[in-house]
């Protein structure tokens, strides 16, 4: 993808009849499995947005529009300086859904951490401050993300603030029934909860989690069981602690630790109840429980039987891609224990799996100054490059 300038109306897709008379489309922002992000210009407010629309392909695929339909719904409750804005909907002349959005100048947090490796402790506890303040007000709403993932949190460099973006599979905890089926769990591996792997009804408690896998990765560096198959990820996601963060980076400051270690506890009654308990770690003050953070309900697992006729013994099952990449939300059949445990033990990479194609393409960068402040000495990482910047937006792909 590039952001090198605008587009020729030649390149553009048909897809996007409609908005000609209000925006003046600049450049393609990025682009996914079903859907497509461009740069415009609001012609009546001289400001930049960001247009998210179903791509041409996927227009008559029911299950995509209906997710960004819920996304719109989603968004359009949420108001927070730490939430990517939803400005308003347009309906196209293809009777499609156009989201228009808040443009975001700045970097994912993703390519922070690929670009720069271990991020300082101040900027990683300004961007999870930043982000659990999100968490926390929809959580009050009932919502919960599903998808907590460095790719979708964007940093705001010209104001130093942390956004979260992407409500695509968020679900109102209370009564949304959802679109996922039966028997199928969707998310970002590396980033689900326990509770989500399984399935279960979740709360805001597993965006906790997620949330605690991010902030161990900006501390650390590295993403969690890189490389690894996706049964692997799953069955360590449920039974593995990852190594305490005294360990894999001395001189944590102990809120900040404490705060993320206390994240990342795989039953979600041991963790943070809340977001407001999780910021109060992290700001080193005492918290007082309210009546709205004592509500979180235990998450109620879905049972799934997996048939003992899917394969034959011994039946060797199509080669399962190596997951090197968490910009992926995968949508899988829930193995059996013994599944996990095979591949667990062997790094086996001989499962089925199904796939919700949702990868992002890498964005090239421009040089910029290092934003959120500079390091002190005693806490600057190893290996720091300068820092990079390009003009991004809301890459949420439904």
């Amino acid at each position: 993808m590039s952001t090198n300038g605008p587009h020729k109306d030649t390149d553009l897709p048909k897809v996007m009849g409609g908005l000609e008379e209000e925006y003046e489309i600049l450049s393609e922002l990025g682009r996914g499995g079903t859907a497509v992000v461009y740069r415009a210009r609001d012609l009546n407010l001289g400001r930049e947005v960001a247009v998210k629309v179903i791509r041409s392909t996927y227009v008559e695929d029911e299950e995509a529009v209906a997710r960004l339909v819920r996304e719109a719904r989603t968004v359009g409750q949420l108001q927070h300086p730490n939430i990517v804005m939803l400005y308003g909907t347009r309906r196209l002349d293809d009777n499609s859904l156009a989201l228009i959005m808040q443009y975001v100048p700045g970097r994912p947090l993703k390519a922070v951490i690929r670009a720069d490796g271990p991020l300082p402790f101040k900027m990683t506890s300004a961007v999870l401050d930043d982000i659990a303040s999100a968490l926390a007000y929809a959580h009050r709403q009932k919502i919960v993300h599903r998808d907590i993932k460095p790719e979708n949190i964007y940093l705001d460099e010209q104001v130093e603030v942390a956004r979260l973006a992407d409500f695509g599979i968020a679900r109102h905890w209370d009564k949304d029934a959802g679109i996922t089926l039966p028997g199928m769990a969707i998310g970002t591996p590396t980033y689900m909860s326990p509770e989500q792997i399984d399935g279960a009804r979740l709360d805001g408690r597993s965006d906790i989690y997620s949330l605690g896998i991010v902030g161990y990765e900006m501390l650390t560096g590295q993403q969690p069981w890189a490389g690894e198959n996706l049964y692997s990820i799953i069955y360590k996601q449920k039974r593995e602690q990852l190594p305490p963060l005294r360990q894999v980076r001395p001189g944590v400051p102990d809120e900040l630790r404490e705060a993320v270690e206390g994240a990342l506890r795989k039953f979600p009654e041991e963790r943070w109840q809340s977001a407001d308990e999780f910021l109060a770690c992290l700001r080193g003050v005492e918290y007082e429980a309210t009546e709205e953070a004592d509500e979180a309900e235990e998450p109620v697992p879905v049972s799934v039987d997996v048939e003992a006729g899917d394969r034959a013994p011994g039946e060797a099952a199509d080669q399962e891609p190596v997951i090197d990449d968490d910009a992926l939300t995968i949508r899988y059949r829930r193995p059996s224990a013994a599944e996990l445990a095979a591949a667990a033990d062997a790094n086996d990479e001989s499962h089925v799996w199904e796939l919700d194609e949702r990868e992002e393409e890498d964005t090239p960068s421009e040089p910029a100054s290092q934003p959120w402040g500079t390091s002190t000495p005693a806490e600057e990482p190893q290996g720091t490059s300068g820092a990079r910047v390009a003009g991004m937006a809301l890459l949420a792909f439904a």
